[in-house]
């Protein structure tokens, strides 16, 4: 027997078709979702009210649908009676699975939908905080933290304690995680479960700059009044500060909830320190105005304000990009993780020096190794590379505006 599936009701508005979530041949369950439609308010996960085979899909991504439209064929299962029939374990067609069918009346994005799919959770558990009800990915991450939270207490240390018995191999000893580390773990995970990360590696040849440097430190050295020593970290700085300005894209927010991108107009730069605490990303403000020695001066103060713990909150806040250097402990490329709500992060890593051979001539030349992760919701490849060569040029071949 043939069934044709249809859009339930779902109002007067025709909503696009953004996920099919099944193929020919697949054997669908009542109640298992079909597909996911979007309107400009809302997106809406359809179900199957039938059991059986799919034997013709009369739609395709991107179509327009609405209130009774064909989607599927489907040949539904046939159930064979038993001789014997237990009255207390009748077969129920209609049963209904974790996911509500009224799920779909829910404001809530396709990513949480998704999300929620994922860790089979069902939207109707959810109070959101936005307008109408809508769930925020706040709203969502808060009721997974506290969903998992008896299960990391008492599940997961069983599980552990089952099948992670350190002791028996030998003496240990356990560490509970400090706060701050907890709430940067809580954030990396965020990050890195919502942002599609994308990250470019390439090369920058510090050469010329590695010995102009150098003698500006020899100068410094001389005046006797000023005791700063200029690293590296400076001029990337100032490079990036000037990039943001020319590809402001780099220099926003998304919001996926809002659909929603927020270029900021100024360039505050975050630089991750690390100690025994952690790590804290103290943000130097209005970069593109400030001098290579003033650029200097705030790391090395914040670099002490992170030893003394006397860093404050708002030294942490207002953060446009974020660099990573791990230069000064070695390693190569590495994927940095995006400060979220930002949208870009740049890892830099310790120099190279090398040989290469130019018109059959060796020459030794240091390169700085960078790794450069984006947002890819609002970034696309050519712009990172776009990006890189911009910072590249600044560095490679600096100008005046690398000392002002």
């Amino acid at each position: 027997m043939y069934k044709t599936v249809r859009i339930p009701d779902i109002g007067k508005e025709k909503l696009e078709v953004i996920e099919i979530l099944v193929k020919i041949g697949d054997f669908v369950k009542n109640d298992q979702n079909l597909l996911i439609v979007e309107g400009e308010k809302t997106s809406i996960e359809i179900p199957s009210k039938e059991t059986g085979k799919i034997k013709k899909i009369f739609i395709k991504i991107g179509d327009l649908v609405k209130t009774n439209s064909k989607i599927f064929l489907l040949k539904k299962k046939e159930i064979k009676k038993e001789k014997k029939i237990n009255k207390n374990n009748i077969l129920k067609i209609d049963k209904r699975n974790d996911i509500p069918y009224k799920d779909y009346e829910i404001y809530a994005s396709p990513m949480i939908r998704r999300l929620a799919r994922k860790n089979s959770i069902s939207l109707s558990k959810i109070k959101g905080t936005g307008n109408k009800g809508r769930i925020s990915k706040e709203d969502f991450f808060a009721y997974l933290e506290k969903k998992d939270n008896n299960y990391n207490k008492n599940n997961l240390n069983n599980i552990f304690k089952k099948n992670f018995c350190f002791e028996k191999f030998g003496k240990i000893k356990k560490i509970s995680l400090n706060k701050i580390q907890k709430v940067i773990s809580k954030n990396l995970l965020k990050s890195w479960l919502t942002i599609p990360h994308v990250t470019q590696f390439d090369e920058i040849n510090i050469t010329k700059l590695e010995k102009f440097r150098k003698n500006v430190n020899l100068d410094i050295l001389n005046n006797k009044n000023n005791s700063i020593k200029i690293t590296l970290l400076p001029f990337v700085v100032k490079a990036i500060a000037n990039a943001l300005k020319n590809f402001p894209n780099f220099n926003s927010s998304y919001s996926e909830e809002s659909n929603t991108l927020f270029l900021k107009k100024y360039i505050n730069i975050g630089i991750v320190i690390n100690c025994d605490r952690g790590i804290f990303i103290p943000v130097i403000k209005d970069v593109f105005n400030k001098s290579i020695f003033e650029i200097s001066i705030e790391i090395s103060y914040f670099s002490e304000k992170v030893r003394s713990n006397s860093l404050k909150k708002e030294d942490m806040e207002g953060g446009n990009f974020t660099i990573s250097n791990l230069g000064g402990y070695g390693g190569g490329y590495f994927t940095p993780i995006i400060n979220f709500p930002e949208v870009a992060i740049l890892g830099i890593s310790k120099y190279i020096n090398k040989n290469v051979f130019i018109n059959k001539k060796s020459f030794n030349i240091i390169t700085l190794p960078i790794s450069l992760s984006y947002d890819h919701r609002v970034i696309n490849g050519v712009e990172a590379v776009e990006f890189i060569n911009f910072i590249k040029n600044k560095l490679e071949k600096f100008h005046s505006f690398i000392i002002k």
